[in-house]
């Protein structure tokens, strides 16, 4: 079964207020791509249900769940095909707030998923819209006005950070693919049909297994692995040669290399870098 990777979002913020707000109504249809980037990332889950893979774990939501993701987690969305879905995001630098944002210690020891009680839940919905109408309208010190309404978010995160809800636990044929395409994927031999052998199944059960708990198939996670490591040797500006990076990362050939980072981040490896580090010399 042939699978073709999805993009991989890469970020881009205003310089004056680096926040990114939205929200979605749709109905879902199609998977969506591992993310891999800087930025804090929350999810205020209204209505429906889902998935949300983060770090090797899935955690399934429903109304009135606050997904909290952070900076270079691995993680991706994983949709119950056909339910309507409303959801509102928020992705901050937390460079902009500064003191403020360390002040509230929202670190790696709080959950990934939080169950709301209806008081925060309607107050961060609120908050949601007022920072959507400030962007829009764009009055004096409106900037001023996002920092406080995203401080108050976070405030109401702290705050009920004792209501997590717990990740699902998944297969351990699925973990253990995982862990071990993890701890392979830099060897050039580390194909899915390689994995398949050494497991003893067939691709298409492994792939199906493998959709379920993370979203994508083994194929699709294996290259944006891949990938993920390669920006994460990029941004932290080695000075490697991308043909030695690529060699890193299990590609053989550097045009095979290009063409995929290509293909699911939609600029090449050099314009990548580039724009990671605009000021580093060739």
């Amino acid at each position: 079964m042939r699978e073709k990777p999805f993009e991989q979002r890469t970020l881009s913020f205003s310089s004056s207020v680096p926040v990114y707000v939205s929200w979605r109504r749709s109905k879902e249809t199609v998977n969506t791509p591992l993310a891999y980037h800087p930025a804090h990332e929350f999810h205020f889950i209204k209505r429906g249900h889902g998935a949300y893979y983060i770090e090797g774990k899935t955690y399934n939501f429903g109304p009135r769940n606050l997904v909290i993701i952070r900076p270079n987690q691995i993680h991706s969305f994983i949709p119950r095909i056909g339910d309507w879905l409303e959801r509102a995001q928020i992705l901050f630098l937390d460079k902009w707030l500064g003191d403020v944002f360390r002040s509230l210690d929202i670190d790696k020891t709080f959950p990934s998923l939080i169950c709301l009680p209806n008081s925060p839940a309607v107050h961060i919905e609120m908050i949601v819209n007022h920072i959507l109408e400030e962007k829009s309208r764009r009055e004096e010190g409106w900037e001023e006005m996002i920092g406080e309404l995203l401080h108050e978010f976070l405030l109401w995160v702290r705050r009920v950070k004792n209501h997590p809800v717990k990740s699902s636990e998944n297969k351990p044929l699925y973990t253990q693919l995982r862990q071990y395409v993890e701890l392979h994927f830099a060897d050039p031999q580390c194909t899915v049909t390689w994995i398949a052998k050494q497991f003893g199944y067939s691709l298409n059960y492994l792939s199906t297994l493998f959709k379920e708990a993370s979203g994508i198939g083994i194929k699709q996670y294996l290259l944006q692995h891949r990938i993920i490591a390669a920006r994460q040797i990029i941004d932290e500006n080695t000075g490697l040669k991308m043909e030695a990076i690529a060699r890193q990362v299990g590609f053989d050939q550097y045009r095979n290399f290009n063409r995929v980072f290509f293909a699911l981040t939609g600029v090449s490896p050099a314009t990548y870098r580039k724009n990671c580090h605009p000021h580093r010399k060739k």
